[in-house]
C-alpha cells in the first residue's frame, strides 16, 4: 500500500469514526426528546400509555439546554416560560427521578 492509499484509508476511517459518534450522539438526542415529550403529555385519557424512564436531571438540562440553542420561534422569555411550566407539568406526573 502507498502512502496515498493509507492517508486516504486513514481519513476514511476518522470520517467513519466521527460518523458513528454523531450518530450516537443523535439518537440519545432522539430519546431524551421522546421521554420528555411522552412525560409531557402524561397518562393517557384511558391509562394505557405506561411511563417506566424517568427523566433524569442530566437529559433535563440537556433538552433545555439544546431547546434554547435551536429556538427560532420564541423569544428567549417565551421559550423559558414553556420551559417551566413544561418542566412543572412533568413534576406532577412524577417524570423525574430523584436523587
Amino acid at each position: 500500500m502507498n502512502q496515498k492509499d493509507l492517508n486516504s484509508q486513514t481519513r476514511h476511517n476518522i470520517n467513519q469514526a466521527a460518523a458513528l459518534e454523531k450518530a450516537r450522539e443523535r439518537e440519545a438526542w432522539f430519546k431524551v426528546v421522546v421521554k420528555v415529550l411522552s412525560w409531557r403529555d402524561g397518562p393517557t385519557s384511558t391509562g394505557v400509555k405506561i411511563l417506566r424512564d424517568k427523566i433524569t436531571d442530566r437529559e433535563w438540562k440537556l433538552y433545555s439546554r439544546r431547546k434554547l440553542q435551536t429556538n427560532i420561534t420564541f423569544n428567549r422569555e417565551q421559550l423559558l416560560q414553556e420551559l417551566r411550566e413544561m418542566e412543572q407539568k412533568i413534576k406532577s406526573f412524577g417524570g423525574f427521578e430523584i436523587d
